[in-house]
């Protein structure tokens, strides 16, 4: 569990954002400690 939380909403505006785009995988990286 990274204590990352996505809405519905949110993850249908990333949906909305990719359509018709190359989707390519994303990366987030967090720093430890902030």
């Amino acid at each position: 569990m990274s204590g990352i939380e996505i809405t519905p909403a949110a993850q249908e505006q990333i949906l909305d954002y990719f359509k018709g785009k190359d989707v390519k995988p994303i990366r987030i990286f967090l720093n430890e400690g902030g």
